[in-house]
């Protein structure tokens, strides 16, 4: 039983009184053993293996569920249960270093009111710090603090960095214990796995998607000149003898070019294949880029060349002349593809730098997207009817140029 002292304080007791007869008449006689300490023992005992019991009940269904968001729900529902908090949220960092909530819980009405700015400091320190940060829900003078509340906030972290924090509070003036502040990293423990897991599983599908289209665009590009080599051979197998010195010329050039284009993409995905494990081999001698790009312009069909000039100035640097030659053909192709009719090769020095440019008067790539073509099997540009290129022209000229110590 508890019972409270007439000074208020309160005691837990356990009642060993019996009724005791003698003749005819009865009395109690018994004793009342103070047991507040065993109950406090008893008490934290049970809480333990409560809140152990919820943090492997959650764990269970982060690796059961897919779905973060209800796994985000869930936790901040099984934390305002166990440690009786008035509100609880998680909060995701954004890229403009404030915090959007993302458990898609309903915030509860309660008699603190926590401005966002608040919500958002909480979020920047606890974010900020090894430790779980303790700070009072509102700001207000000592004659307002029996109205203040407590507010706790613990990091999330992610598989790379901070994901977000994890943000409990308290209408009353609670003081958060150790063990409380032990069940809350133990939760978030829970949710740095849940994200990494779910990390893990978009990058997998990222990875699938890029697969599946890099499979595509392969086989097309490939499938194209390869058509075109294999009906020039039959046709020239057949009747190379009846025709004349003109279309003989033409469809050899034809299947020229289409071999040359098969060779280049190949050599691209060998390049891009070797960069991911570190084995391409880049020799590094004196160069100068200027012959280097006339020897890419002179490989150039007579149709492809027309409208393609070159302003060429001495360019010495240091280099590997076959991978110099692979960026600057690379970059043509992209031209020819994406770009304006009009194409200039452009090298020279500055600033004790060595340069080439590939300049077309196309309508330009966007800016949100100069970094993103760069990636492998990206693409800046849609055309209708036209099935995308592999996308790994600009990704291995990038990857060459820093080998070589230089940058694209």
């Amino acid at each position: 039983s508890e019972l409270i002292r007439n000074d208020g304080s309160r005691i837990w007791v356990r009642d060993t009184a019996r009724i005791v007869s003698v003749g005819s008449e009865s009395m109690i006689e018994g004793a009342l053993l103070d047991v507040t300490d065993r109950r406090r023992i008893e008490d934290e005992l049970r809480s333990s293996a409560s809140r152990g019991e919820a943090v492997a009940t959650l764990g269970q269904r982060a690796l059961e569920s897919i779905d973060l968001e209800a796994v985000f729900a869930e936790t901040v529902r099984t934390v305002g249960d166990v440690l009786d908090l008035a509100r609880v949220g998680i909060f995701a960092a954004t890229d403009g270093a404030e915090f959007r909530r993302v458990d898609g819980e309903a915030w509860p009405e309660a008699s603190v009111v926590v401005s966002e700015e608040r919500i958002q400091a909480l979020a920047g320190y606890a974010a900020a710090s090894p430790r779980p940060v303790v700070i009072r829900a509102v700001d207000g003078d000592e004659s307002e603090a029996d109205r203040a509340g407590t507010a706790v906030g613990v990091a999330i972290g992610g598989a790379e960095s901070k994901f977000g924090v994890l943000i409990g509070i308290d209408d009353g003036r609670r003081i958060f214990s150790e063990d409380d502040l032990r069940f809350l990293r133990s939760v978030v423990n829970v949710l740095v796995a849940a994200v990494v897991r779910d990390d893990a599983r978009r990058q997998l599908e990222e990875l699938l998607l890029s697969k599946d289209q890099f499979i595509a665009s392969v086989s097309h590009e490939l499938r194209t000149p390869l058509t075109v080599v294999a009906g020039v051979t039959h046709e020239l197998h057949g009747g190379w003898r009846e025709m004349s010195d003109d279309d003989l010329d033409e469809l050899i050039s034809l299947a020229v070019e289409q071999s040359r284009d098969m060779h280049e993409l190949i050599e691209d995905l060998l390049v891009a294949a070797r960069a991911d494990i570190g084995r391409v081999s880049v020799h590094m001698a004196q160069v100068d880029l200027a012959p280097v790009a006339e020897s890419v312009y002179q490989a150039l069909t007579p149709r492809e060349a027309e409208n393609v000039t070159l302003e060429l100035d001495p360019a010495a640097t240091v280099g590997d002349a076959v991978r110099v030659r692979q960026v600057v053909r690379n970059l043509l192709t992209n031209a020819f593809r994406y770009g304006g009719p009009n194409v200039r090769i452009v090298s020279g020095a500055a600033a004790g730098r060595a340069f080439v440019r590939v300049v077309d008067d196309g309508a330009g790539i966007d800016l949100a997207l100069r970094e993103t073509v760069f990636q492998a099997y990206e693409s800046a540009h849609e055309q209708p009817g036209r099935t995308g290129s592999v996308g790994l022209g600009l990704t291995v000229s990038r990857k060459l140029a820093r080998l070589m110590d230089g940058d694209l």
